[in-house]
């Protein structure tokens, strides 16, 4: 089910805005505040299971920054960026939130989902407002929370709906899940699980941790229980084992990711031609390799960052760059009161946003929904610049009933 609309809390915001801006210096009592800067911080994974998003989401974002600030900054200020890396260890990530929270006014990215669940008290006492790129539907409605694009049960709704639309799956087969365990998987699951009680197909589920290198006994029981096709979210490196586990077995399955999912470096494994063959990504955002014009500009800017090196993910660079977008969007409205509280009555009277295409437009009317319902397949292309090609998004004939139910049933 979707949470709650905390509208006591948005109310509690807009209140707290106003006594801020009658009774103190909204400026001078700002954490990350300053007659000139802007301070933002991130928590990133830059030497675990995820670091390849984090590198290429701290790429984007310093790009958009860097826009940003090109055409004068945000509200008279310029942005600055506080980047910690936690190594997907949530205890380490609690550590660096503590470290910063102070120095920042907010958190443009918060790159895991147990992360995100183990900070929301802190988040919400320090009235932060953050961005976690961890899309799972329980952290709608949460006026401290910017969910941008389609959340994780939607993606895998979506993803199943493709292979139903494409003859891959019909009525009566089995789909394997395969879903990093906790809050992921349970977003996965519920969209999944929703979406195949409506078709008729049977889910064989199964959870991992981010640590898990041996998923044998996982391929072996999906085999044994004669999968049509897998739905993925997990690490790149564990996609790529799943593909070559199957493929020693001389079977060829298709691997749906939903999610991150992906790196260039499996291109480089002996999975390599099973993934060419077998697996597709559906996610919520456009890839670095899409011909949009924003998606051409941030390739240039890796390749000018690092000059023959591939981008490993297409998509963190993509995402990271809509986040400073998507602030720079709310913080217009509430130059006059850059307080904790004033950004976030501000994020409550955004509606819409845009991000060059990123994502497709974004709509933050309905606080408990997803603030887009689309999805972006996007297929491995070894040319491609980071080995995956996009296509049109799409959104499946039954997700608005998805939203309706799941909405009746809060």
């Amino acid at each position: 089910m979707f949470p709650r609309t905390w509208t006591v809390l948005v109310v509690a915001a807009c209140v707290a805005a106003l006594a801020t801006s009658c009774g103190k210096d909204p400026v001078s009592d700002s954490p990350g505040i300053s007659d000139t800067t802007i301070k933002i911080g991130a928590l990133v994974d830059l030497g675990g299971p995820f670091a390849a998003s984090g590198k290429a989401a701290v790429v984007g974002t310093n790009q958009a920054i860097a826009d940003i600030n090109a055409r004068g900054g945000v509200c008279g200020r310029q942005m600055e960026l506080v980047v910690k890396d936690f190594g997907y260890d949530t205890q380490r990530g609690v550590v660096a939130y503590d470290e910063i929270h102070n120095d920042v006014l907010a958190l443009a990215n918060i790159m895991s989902s147990p992360l995100t669940a183990a900070l929301r008290d802190k988040i919400n006492r320090d009235q932060m407002l953050a961005f976690p790129t961890g899309a799972n539907s329980n952290l709608l409605g949460d006026p401290h929370l910017v969910v941008l694009g389609s959340t994780i049960d939607v993606s895998a709704l979506n993803a199943l709906d493709n292979l139903i639309s494409t003859g891959v799956v019909k009525p009566g087969d089995t789909v394997g899940t395969v879903f990093l365990e906790g809050d992921w998987e349970n977003s996965a699951m519920q969209g999944a699980t929703w979406y195949a009680d409506k078709v008729g197909i049977t889910l064989a589920d199964h959870h991992i941790k981010a640590t898990d290198q041996d998923l044998s006994s996982q391929v072996t029981d999906l085999r044994n229980r004669g999968v049509k096709a897998v739905l993925v979210g997990a690490s790149g490196q564990q996609v790529a084992t799943i593909a070559a586990l199957f493929e020693s077995t001389g079977t060829n399955i298709p691997l749906v990711g939903v999610g991150p999912a992906w790196n260039t470096t499996m291109l480089d494994t002996a999975a390599a031609p099973a993934l060419e063959q077998n697996f597709t990504r559906v996610w919520n955002s456009l890839t670095i390799s899409d011909d949009a014009p924003i998606a051409h500009k941030l390739l240039d800017t890796w390749n000018s960052q690092y000059p023959g090196t591939r981008p490993q993910s297409g998509t963190g660079i993509t995402a990271g760059y809509a986040i400073p977008i998507v602030l720079e969007q709310i913080l217009e409205h509430t130059c006059g009161d850059l307080s904790r509280a004033g950004v976030l009555a501000a994020r409550s009277r955004v509606e819409t946003a845009d991000t060059e295409g990123i994502y497709p437009p974004l709509d933050f009317s309905v606080p408990a929904h997803p603030s887009s319902v689309q999805a972006n397949i996007q297929s491995v292309d070894p040319a491609a610049p980071d080995g995956l090609s996009s296509g049109p998004f799409f959104q499946s004939d039954l997700v608005l009933d998805y939203i309706s139910d799941m909405t009746a049933n809060n």
